[in-house]
């Protein structure tokens, strides 16, 4: 089994047939357990796989029961290949039974193909989900009511309401473009559990607190606690990308925007994941491509504190 982040490409040298090194007398159902497998290990188990080369989606562990934000492709001919992702993250990973040098040239192009019709097919479901989501978050916002200060998700941050507003006692973070539209909603409950409205765009939005157009500087943080501490620190307008992954796109959007505006990047310091520090590692990747800065917090040996935030709280209400 070998997988790939891109499907595999042919080269550009002369037709010819050639055979496989190594045969593949892998059986259709071995083929499908190995690919469910795969699926798996990215935490994306597949409890059903229909192989007919359409896209599919099905519910993720963990997501609310009326969701379906995975995502799969698989097909049986002229290889068993595949490709899972989710629509909430925007991840997505492929498969192949058979290693990049044991594909012949008529399974490459097949393959190639193959890819190509369902990358059209899931950016076309895409777009029309966010279409439908954000039409569904400008209605949402319009019954939203401005945040209390004693909401208890602000308390427990001890974070000023800012601007932000409540829906049905969740704190909400308005995904917005940089030219300001809005594209969906992230939900916020009392006790900091988060979801995102389904099939809303997530890649390059961000909530914003204070003034793009006139701050000295931008900031830009993972969550919207983080941002709004920052923003109370450093009286700059900040942003709240919502993850780690997002603060490359957000960054590019902002620095095209505002290419004289300094910007930094608050990142948050996941100094104990298991995974690596990915906050310090993607705002350092970041800040390296669109020219920026990074601020990264440092705590003792045995806090638990990850973000701005949380050094905001363990100071005792203090930045440095």
């Amino acid at each position: 089994m070998q997988s790939t982040k891109k499907p595999p490409y042919g080269g550009g040298c002369k037709k010819q047939s050639i055979k496989t090194l190594n045969p593949d007398f892998t059986s259709n159902y071995q083929a499908l357990e190995e690919f469910k497998a795969f699926a798996a290990s990215y935490g994306l188990p597949i409890p059903i796989i229909d192989a007919d080369g359409n896209i599919h989606r099905f519910k993720v562990e963990g997501d609310k029961p009326s969701t379906l934000n995975g995502w799969y492709v698989y097909f049986s001919y002229p290889v068993a290949a595949g490709a899972v992702g989710s629509w909430k993250t925007g991840e997505s990973y492929t498969w192949c039974s058979k290693s990049g040098k044991q594909l012949n040239e008529e399974e490459r192009e097949a393959l190639k193909q193959q890819y190509h019709q369902a990358r059209l097919q899931r950016q076309t479901e895409a777009q029309q989900a966010q279409t439908q989501a954000a039409l569904k978050a400008r209605d949402l916002l319009a019954l939203a009511i401005p945040a209390k200060p004693d909401h208890p998700y602000l308390v427990r941050k001890q974070i000023s309401a800012q601007g932000l507003k409540v829906y049905k006692d969740s704190v909400l973070a308005e995904l917005r473009d940089i030219e300001g539209a809005l594209y969906s909603l992230q939900f916020i409950k009392s006790d900091s559990g988060k979801r995102f409205l389904s099939g809303g765009r997530t890649k390059g939005v961000f909530h914003t607190f204070g003034d793009l157009e006139s701050s000295p500087a931008i900031y830009i943080c993972e969550g919207l606690a983080t941002a709004c501490t920052v923003y109370q620190w450093k009286q700059c307008a900040t942003l709240a990308a919502m993850n780690a992954g997002n603060l490359l796109p957000v960054g590019l959007a902002v620095r095209q925007a505002y290419p004289s505006t300094p910007i930094v990047f608050a990142a948050d310091n996941d100094r104990s994941n298991a995974a690596g520090n990915v906050g310090k590692d993607k705002a350092e990747q970041a800040a390296r491509i669109v020219s920026a800065s990074v601020l990264l917090p440092e705590f003792a040996p045995d806090s638990t504190g990850t973000d701005w935030n949380d050094w905001f709280i363990e100071s005792g209400g203090v930045c440095p």
